[in-house]
């Protein structure tokens, strides 16, 4: 069962906070990411011309089971070499979620953080992926907001409101991988999986240029076809600001409740912010 996406040329910051950041609703954006520096620029010739020797760890996945992945260092030299030469192996090497600042530290400035998001969310942090014929398992950014900006090839999205969680097959709440799913392809088993086909879901293909708005608690699995590059752009959203579905209550008041020391010692600054904004 399928649903629909908006596609929004260039909405102005009022227009994406009343209607896709106050409803937690995604969207995909167009006429942004082509003014940024590294679009055009961040190619896999580029990088690979640019940053031969730089070392990267890559994630190394098999049957698609990210939960259960392994790191290893490749240069860029190598790590492209393997994605152009095609591998049938059930391992697939990956670049996914590294930071920017640490890894290409000379390239940071060609990205532009998007101004959409509001004081709810907390300060911003990039990471970029790079790959090639290989699934990202289903998983929740319980912590915030994110954007997927492609800046080379395609990628191509399955997501799932947070209303279908209970049919998604997550991990326990008291598990470091709370946040995932047990299902490790985009089409899992029917006998081991049923429910999952009783999930709505929006499949997108994301395109150069373009970017994806991935709310809080939404659901999402990633295919990797040809060859891409992109940004994910990370909110981590205040604990008081997020909105878990019944199936994720749980989750959210065993983060709470494991957050409490560092909460209590933030109150009184947030109690003087409060006053501030009300008597200014």
């Amino acid at each position: 069962m399928t649903t629909t996406i908006d596609r929004v040329e260039n909405p102005t910051v009022d227009e994406f906070r009343e209607n896709y950041l106050s409803k937690e609703k995604p969207v995909i954006i167009t006429g942004v990411v082509k003014h940024w520096p590294a679009y055009g620029k961040w190619n896999p010739e580029y990088l690979e011309k640019t940053y031969a020797d730089r070392m990267l760890p890559i994630t190394a996945i098999t049957d698609g089971d990210y939960c259960s992945a392994l790191t290893k260092e490749l240069s860029v030299r190598d790590y492209m070499s393997y994605l152009n030469e095609g591998h049938k192996s059930n391992t697939k090497y990956y670049l996914a979620e590294q930071p920017v600042k640490d890894h290409l530290p000379e390239l940071q400035d060609d990205m532009i953080i998007p101004t959409y998001f509001d004081e709810r969310e907390g300060g911003a942090h990039s990471v970029f992926y790079i790959g090639k014929d290989n699934f990202s398992q289903l998983h929740y950014h319980e912590f915030g907001s994110a954007v997927c900006s492609i800046l080379y090839g395609e990628k191509n999205f399955r997501l799932f409101p947070p209303s279908e969680s209970k049919y998604l097959y997550k991990y326990p709440f008291n598990t470091p991988l709370s946040n995932m799913s047990k299902t490790t392809s985009l089409e899992p088993d029917r006998d081991e999986f049923p429910l999952y086909y009783k999930a709505k879901y929006i499949d997108i293909a994301l395109k150069e240029g373009e970017m994806l708005f991935i709310p809080v608690y939404w659901w999402h699995s990633i295919r990797n076809f040809d060859l891409n590059i992109a940004t994910v752009t990370f909110w981590g959203r205040d604990i008081w600001y997020r909105h878990p579905p019944p199936a994720l209550w749980i989750d959210y008041l065993y983060q709470f409740i494991r957050g409490i020391p560092s909460l209590t010692k933030t109150l009184p600054k947030r109690i003087s912010n409060q006053f501030k904004k009300i008597m200014s």
